[in-house]
């Protein structure tokens, strides 16, 4: 931030800039600068929880629309061509969204980090292991950005649906008809395209075997407890400076209440005062944007063992 200049007679102060409010809170510079770094790490970090609440959402849509296709599947009468045409898209339109989702989170995730440390670039390079490790360590991970790559190029990610029923415990007065929905890698498909990843075809040929077909539904799941695992080392290596910086605005915001306490609180902000009594803004100290942070933070459980989780609608067993 640029020192006042001598040519007006300003000052820097807190103050809420809406009609009918005078009253503001003068400040040094030290302060102003510290405020508006503070609001700087808060919105960026609001903004990482965006794109990874974005991304789980778009989890949560795959996942309801397998379970409606397979109720539906149940219910009612065997569907036509069409309509398992039409399932295969939506599931592909589902697939599409999160493998963007995680490519938007990917990419600005690594803006987001050299701005709230930007003279420490090895947390640069934490966030950047972080999401190798993943890679490294899971199939799933490499398949999932393999077939973003050949979705962008070449084809849609999901080529197959097998859908079905069985029985359990069919000898016994218990028994249940079960059924189900699996969403297929044709193994062929992703062979005609040259540019698809070797060593993860090679290594889909074994998951697949002699069918070639691979359910995509639990590498989905594991995907996205991967990108949960980077999002926590996210928050962990950030979450001291957010606090810090919460921690500064609350202070001042209560500072400035006790200094103006007939003055609503709501819209405070740095800013130039001049001597003519107008204003020049310079962040606001953005309550909707604080709120929003420890909402978009608690809104999700903890990702430990998410790939493990599947939903039923079989009748609970004490």
């Amino acid at each position: 931030m640029e020192e006042a200049s001598g040519e007006e007679n300003r000052k820097l102060a807190l103050m809420r800039f809406t009609l009918g409010s005078p009253c503001a809170l003068e400040i040094e510079q030290s302060v102003a600068d510290g405020l508006v770094r503070a609001m700087e790490i808060i919105l960026e970090m609001v903004s990482v929880e965006q794109k990874f609440s974005i991304i789980m959402e778009n989890f949560l849509e795959f996942e309801q629309e397998i379970a409606s296709t397979v109720l539906r599947d149940a219910y009612f009468s065997s569907q036509s061509a069409q309509e398992f045409f039409d399932a295969k898209q939506a599931f592909n339109r589902r697939a599409l969204n999160i493998l963007t989702a995680v490519r938007l989170y990917h990419d600005q995730s690594h803006s987001h980090v050299r701005v709230i440390f930007p003279d420490e670039p090895e947390r640069w390079g934490e966030l950047k292991r972080a999401f190798s490790e993943e890679y490294d360590q899971y199939l799933s991970y490499r398949t999932m950005e393999a077939l973003r790559n050949y979705a962008q190029h070449r084809g849609l990610p999901i080529q197959g649906l097998t859908m079905g029923s069985r029985w359990l415990d069919s000898q016994t007065p218990a028994s249940r008809l079960e059924f189900n929905a699996a969403t297929n890698i044709i193994i062929s498909e992703l062979e005609s395209d040259s540019k698809f990843k070797k060593s993860v075809l090679e290594e889909l040929r074994q998951v697949g075997g002699s069918k070639g077909v691979v359910d995509v539904r639990p590498m989905v799941r594991e995907y996205i407890q991967s990108i949960a695992s980077v999002h926590e080392k996210f928050r962990g290596m950030s979450d001291p400076l957010v606090e810090e910086s919460l921690s500064l605005v609350e202070e001042w915001k209560g500072k400035y209440k006790k200094h103006c306490p007939s003055t609503e609180q709501s819209s405070i902000a740095v800013g130039w005062q001049y001597e003519n009594r107008s204003r020049e803004r310079i962040a606001y100290l953005n309550d909707e944007q604080i709120s929003q942070l420890a909402i978009l933070r608690g809104r999700t459980r903890s990702n430990v063992n998410l790939a493990k989780r599947f939903v039923t609608t079989a009748p609970y067993q004490r």
